[in-house]
């Protein structure tokens, strides 16, 4: 079987890109045939062919770059499987928003994983592609087609996280600095349970995010409230490791888990934060952590650390989360669509 991976255009730090990443990892540590379609600044243990000499991200003139002129060097990543789709028996897409075009110009099974929220409409266009939709969570899948998606959750490297079964020392929030992740929440949690808390992410240069940081982040920093910034993700595993707890107050809650949640209780650190309609969670409740969209309940939880069990939230996530378990079951849905 041979297997095309086909990269969004962005740099290899976001959500889809990681999961792209580390699915293509996977599936070549499981023996798989498997070629990644990305930028040239991408890094992957598969054969590379590079669509567009660097990441979208990465270039230059990103901030000069014109919509048409973006949108063109999109597409330009995208499309340049096409050339070679004669050589592929499964074309995998990542990026959702032109996968009905590349399905509906090839022959060749394409799957599309839905990492991004999609309309009704936008949903059945790709269905009538011909394109088979993947979600992501149960969640996602209940939003979308009737008759039934594939669900398939998102993957990391648990098996090289190294974890801490020892009780860690204060509170931990890594996200994007932007008021759906919910930073503010994390603060009141934090002093309300009497806890230290170290803020890890990125402002970044949209007006949005700086106003946010400067009138709600910034004025209720101090001793016990620590900012570090952006951070490598190698540091950012060390303070997980390090923490007592992920605090995770995501406004309006998630049909799906976050990579961050993964990778924090791969730590052995359990997670306390908002709702997350995956039932999936539900296993290990009260044991890895606590998800409950009453503030009461995540001070509650963030007062009492002791009574969950890293050890189970390292098992947790080597059963759940690890990207072997993600690769095994693509490569399941592979053979069903080719009829192995």
């Amino acid at each position: 079987m041979r297997i095309a991976q086909i990269a969004p255009s962005f740099g290899q730090t976001g959500g889809p890109e990681i999961v792209c990443s580390q699915l293509t990892d996977a599936l070549v540590e499981k023996g798989a045939d498997v070629t990644l379609f990305a930028p040239g600044d991408w890094k992957t243990s598969a054969k590379h062919v590079i669509t567009i000499p660097e990441s979208l991200w990465n270039m230059s003139g990103f901030k000069e770059q014109t919509e048409i002129e973006r949108r063109n060097i999109n597409l330009e990543n995208l499309f340049r499987i096409l050339r070679d789709r004669d050589l592929f028996d499964i074309i995998h897409i990542h990026s959702q928003r032109y996968a009905a075009s590349i399905s509906a110009l090839t022959s060749k099974p394409c799957v599309v994983t839905l990492h991004n929220r999609i309309t009704a409409r936008d949903f059945h266009q790709l269905l009538d592609s011909g394109a088979i939709p993947v979600a992501i969570s149960s969640g996602r899948a209940s939003k979308l087609d009737p008759i039934g998606t594939t669900i398939i959750r998102n993957g990391i490297p648990v098996r090289n996280i190294e974890p801490s079964l020892v009780p860690g020392s204060g509170l931990i929030c890594i996200g994007r600095i932007t008021e759906p992740k919910g930073i503010h929440i994390a603060i009141e949690i934090a002093k309300a349970a009497g806890k230290r808390l170290d803020i890890y992410g990125r402002v970044g240069n949209i007006s949005g995010r700086q106003e946010y940081f400067e009138q709600h982040i910034r004025p209720r920093l101090g001793e016990d409230i620590v900012f570090h910034g952006q951070v490598s993700q190698q540091e950012l595993l060390t303070a997980l490791r390090n923490a007592e707890a992920l605090i995770s107050p995501i406004v309006g809650g998630l049909l799906t888990v976050p990579l961050v949640v993964m990778e924090s209780l791969a730590c052995g650190t359990p997670v306390i934060g908002t709702s997350i309609n995956d039932p999936i969670l539900f296993e290990g409740a009260g044991k890895i952590g606590v998800y409950s969209d009453t503030y009461r309940d995540l001070v509650a939880a963030a007062r009492d650390t002791e009574t969950f069990d890293r050890n189970d939230c390292r098992a947790f996530a080597e059963k759940n989360f690890d990207s072997l378990v993600m690769a095994y079951e693509y490569l399941k849905l592979y053979d069903v669509i080719l009829g192995k």
